[in-house]
């Protein structure tokens, strides 16, 4: 029951389990509250000053708009293609 054609299919399950566990955990301990504390600055200026909670929600906008463009980024470097500069042509 130990090696044999097994150790090919838990050598990879292992190592997926372990970085899944890892990244689960900077996620939940790290990303998650920043994003809400992120969220909770903008929305308390956004409330005063527009002087309503509807508007107040779009400050929830502003991280995931940050996660979006940090993913694309992460896109494009893993598949090799070149990431914009800020230049035209």
């Amino acid at each position: 029951w130990i090696g044999g054609d097994s150790v090919v299919f838990w050598g990879p399950l292992a190592w997926t389990i372990i970085f899944g566990l890892v990244f689960s955990f900077f996620l939940t301990l790290l990303m998650i509250p920043s994003m809400y504390i992120i969220a909770e600055r903008l929305k308390r200026p956004m409330a005063k000053f527009y002087g309503t909670k509807f508007i107040a929600l779009l400050g929830f906008l502003g991280p995931f708009f940050f996660i979006f463009v940090g993913f694309m980024y992460l896109v494009r470097w893993l598949t090799g293609r070149k990431v914009w500069n800020g230049t035209y042509a």
